[in-house]
């Protein structure tokens, strides 16, 4: 009778040990479906709480590129032409040559005060197309006139290639006429991008390159 009810008893501590261990073995299950979450994907353990403070953080520096800090440049205009509204302009290599004749108010306030003289029309939507720009700053019979006064006013340019000394002249030219300014130093980005690349692509540095007649050294 004793050794019975000892076997009895040892049974059930035995199966309460095993439903204990089913249950426990249940709920770790349990746990790691959770954590799982739905289609298999991990999910963090704050996740699991209704938190979404982590995901948005990282949510957040993912997008800090995107979006420029102070002092950035929020326009950068190198390589892109979205900002020329004449259509004559051309990706510049530097910040300070984009720039588009539409934002040139000196020049278009020349462009009106000539309209009607010659035949001349405000209805340009380019200064490339302004006579005096055809006519002068891409002629090279204008150019080499122009360059012997400015020879008598800033010096001798034999230190510059023949190209160069061709632009430079041209870029003076169009600053002293529809800025009104005759600078002894003058670069591309003082021109708008459509008259500065147009002045370039004319006065090529290699010479068979340049298709316009008169083009002889300076």
């Amino acid at each position: 009778m004793y050794v019975t009810q000892f076997a009895i008893a040892s049974w059930e501590g035995q199966t309460g040990w095993e439903t204990r261990r089913k249950q426990e073995r249940k709920g770790n299950d349990k746990k790691e479906e959770d954590e799982r979450g739905r289609n298999g994907h991990y999910v963090r353990p704050g996740e699991l709480k209704g938190d979404r403070e982590d995901e948005d953080e990282i949510d957040e520096d993912e997008l800090a590129p995107l979006n420029p800090g102070l002092g950035e440049e929020k326009n950068a205009r190198v390589g892109r032409l979205d900002w020329c509204d004449c259509r004559h302009c051309a990706r510049m290599t530097n910040e300070k040559e984009c720039w588009c004749c539409h934002e040139d108010e000196a020049t278009w306030v020349r462009v009106m005060e000539d309209e009607g003289r010659g035949g001349i029309s405000s209805s340009y939507s380019c200064v490339v197309q302004h006579p005096f720009f055809t006519s002068v700053c891409l002629n090279p019979y204008a150019i080499q006139a122009i360059h012997s006064r400015d020879i008598h006013l800033f010096g001798s340019t034999d230190h510059l290639p023949l190209h160069e000394k061709y632009r430079e002249t041209s870029y003076r030219a169009f600053l002293d006429y529809y800025h009104g300014q005759l600078e002894d130093e003058v670069r591309s980005h003082h021109l708008p991008s459509c008259a500065a690349s147009t002045i370039q692509g004319v006065f090529q540095e290699h010479a068979f390159l340049v298709r316009v007649p008169g083009y002889c050294p300076l």
